[in-house]
Parts: structure tokens; sequence; C-alpha cells
């Protein structure tokens, strides 16, 4: 009789917890809600504790982001684990944290991410590829990376591509490939690929030498806020290289 009264007590409570509000959440609610989140992170601070990131991927979202909010995202992209954004959002907040600890669940939500399509995250992914971390490095498939996410027209996989070819890092040094690379993230007035093209055209070491041309590419990256831009701009100012002598600009 105890059995089948405790039995009973069981199934019962079961049903009850299978119908308790909230237990249940709709995937596409879910994800909505990380999604508010993630947008507004202040505003759902909880009060059991913050963890802010340190954005070293310029793809990572700014925080500090609850704990409930980490909860929240984590239980979405469970429910909706092929769903790109969530991956990709998720995976840059984790690895944003910048620890060992949270590195590997931020590089498989990064990867799900790239591997269907998402451009900034096969960015990421080359990044990550390019030294022993939280992968194992793998130049050639940093290469892979960059190019998937350059063809797609990411200025900033461009100009890693450049880097790549330049410094010959599992490939034959290709310069012709590296400045192509560059020049095409300049004209997506990427800041660091104008610099590192204006660098090019004043040593004369790659292209033919171009100091007014390298004015040009500086002072779209330095009014874009490029601090290295800023200070070669300086630098041409004070010099009267490629324009007009004017002290008062570099200042």
């Amino acid at each position: 009789m105890k059995q089948v009264v405790f039995s009973s007590l069981v199934t019962l409570g079961l049903l009850c917890l299978g119908s308790a509000p909230g237990k249940t959440q709709d995937p596409q609610a879910l994800k909505e809600e990380c999604l508010k989140r993630i947008a507004n992170p202040e505003q759902h601070q909880a009060q059991d504790g913050t963890q802010a990131p340190v954005s070293f991927f310029p793809q990572s979202p700014t925080g500090p982001y609850s704990r409930q909010t980490l909860r929240i995202c984590d239980q979405a992209v469970t429910a909706l684990p092929q769903d790109v954004e969530l991956n990709a959002q998720l995976g840059a907040i984790y690895l944003g944290f910048g620890s060992l600890q949270h590195g590997p669940r931020g590089t498989a939500l990064t990867r799900t991410a790239a591997e269907q399509g998402h451009v900034p995250s096969m960015t990421v992914m080359g990044s990550l590829n390019l030294r022993t971390g939280l992968v194992l490095k793998n130049e050639a498939r940093a290469r892979e990376w960059f190019s998937k996410a350059a063809e797609a027209g990411d200025p900033l996989a461009q100009n890693l591509l450049g880097v790549i070819y330049l410094a010959g890092l599992g490939v034959s040094a290709d310069r012709e490939k590296a400045e192509l690379w560059f020049q095409r993230a300049a004209t997506i007035n990427d800041p660091e690929a104008q610099t590192r093209l204006a660098t090019h055209f004043l040593s004369n070491e790659f292209l033919t030498q171009d100091p007014q041309r390298a004015a040009e590419l500086l002072t779209s990256a330095a009014e874009a806020g490029f601090a290295a831009a800023q200070r070669i701009l300086g630098q041409l100012y004070n010099s009267g290289a490629g324009v007009e002598l004017e002290c008062a600009n570099s200042l």
C-alpha cells in the first residue's frame, strides 16, 4: 500500500513539474530573450554576479553579462543547436572571456557558425588556428578559413590573408598575392589594411613608391580613428612627403 501511494505521489509530482509555468519554453522565445540580453547587457545584470569578457577578438560583443543571461543563451543554443546567430554570438562571448575554462565552449560554438557560413566566425577560426592555444596551431587551416572569409568580403580576413602570404605562413611567400589582398581590404576602407598598404607605398619594398597615394590611404584610416595611421600621417606632414608641409596638422 505504501509503495502504491509513493508511486502515485511521484507521478503526481512529475505531472506538476511538467505543467509548471516557465519549465518548458519555446526555443524561439529563448533565442529572442538571449539576443535581447546580449544587446543590452547592463539591463540584465543579476545580483548573483557578472562575468565581463576581455574582448581580444573584434567580433566579441561587449559585456558584462549576468550569469542568468549566459544560462538563457546556453538553453537557447541547446534548443536550437544549428542556429547560426546564436552560435556566433554566444561563441564570441565565451571566447571573449579569454580563459581556458570558457575557450573550448567558445571555439565549438564559433566553429559551428563558421561551418554554416557565418563570415566573421570564419575569420575568428582562422585567428585561432594561427597560434597554439584553444586549438592546435595549423597555419594551412588558418589560411583556408581566412580565404573563405576574404572571398566573402570580410576586410579583416583579407588583411590577415595578406599577412599569411607576405610572411609565408603555411604557404610559400607570395608578395603579389599579399598586396592583392591588402588592396582589396583597403578598398573596403578597412583602416588597418589601408595603413599596411600605405607603408608599402612609402617603403618602396614591394610596391612602387607613391607617397601621395600613401597619404590618401593614411588620411582615410586616420579619420576612422586608427592610431597607427594618425601617427604615420603626422610624420608625413612633418616631412612633407606626399602632403603639403603643414606642422599644425601633425600636432
